[in-house]
């Protein structure tokens, strides 16, 4: 497996080609509609007896005025459910513009919830995994089968102005991976991913670009485990 995430310059893999139980993952998480159109990723996670869909905020936006709106979440178990503005928790006071959707679901059929993950201290250099359905994946056959993994590295953990404590790190995304888990080694939830950062600004480390550049990887910002479960206790 470690020749399979580092070892090679293919960036996406789909489910059949992942070891179990990262396999039967992949087909827990979920694609994000709006208005008929296929906006990003989510995924369910478990705390206690209850259930949460999360994702990013920003999936649910409406394309022209982007206002908060209803959206689907569609998985290829065929469970789908409806989430609504109203159903959304407010974000922690402490991270107001938090860009991370928490909405309590009450059923999930035969969906597997994620578990969070209980260390809220990832480590930099940390190896983990994302699962997702980026934009080139998104219409081929196997999306109907599951979403698609790709690999990268913890870079560094910095404190957020605008969405509280961030992991940084570089792995491969395109459009449709927002909303994508990113699992530990025992894959479980370290956080959501939220957006692209560009290398240099923000306080992100400029070497980053460096990297990105020599792997064909991208910088990006994750809401950790920690923000999705202080959303839930805050308001939930």
């Amino acid at each position: 497996m470690e020749k399979l995430k580092f070892e090679t310059r293919k960036h996406f893999f789909r489910r059949d080609e992942l070891p179990s139980p990262l396999s039967e993952a992949a087909e827990n998480v979920g694609r994000v509609m709006v208005d008929g159109y296929r906006m990003g990723t989510c995924f369910v996670a478990s705390l206690d007896d209850r259930k949460f869909l999360v994702s990013a905020l920003h999936c649910f936006l409406e394309r022209q005025n982007k206002a908060l709106t209803e959206g689907w979440a569609v998985f290829p178990s065929g469970d789908n459910f409806l989430v609504k503005p109203q159903w959304v928790l407010p974000p922690p006071s402490t991270a107001p513009d938090l860009d991370l959707l928490v909405s309590e679901v009450k059923r999930t059929g035969s969906i597997r919830p994620f578990r969070l993950s209980e260390s809220h201290l990832p480590m930099i250099g940390q190896r983990v995994t994302l699962l997702g359905y980026p934009l080139s994946h998104l219409y081929s056959p196997e999306a109907e089968n599951g979403a698609v993994a790709s690999f990268g590295v913890i870079d560094d953990l910095t404190p957020s102005v605008t969405s509280g404590d961030d992991i940084w790190m570089y792995v491969k995304v395109e459009n449709g991976s927002s909303g994508s888990p990113v699992l530990d080694e025992n894959n479980k939830v370290l956080g959501v991913l939220v957006h692209t950062v560009e290398p240099g600004r923000g306080g992100v480390n400029q070497s980053a670009n460096i990297r990105r550049k020599s792997q064909k990887m991208n910088y990006v910002s994750v809401a950790t485990s920690l923000n999705i479960l202080s959303t839930i206790k805050d308001f939930g």
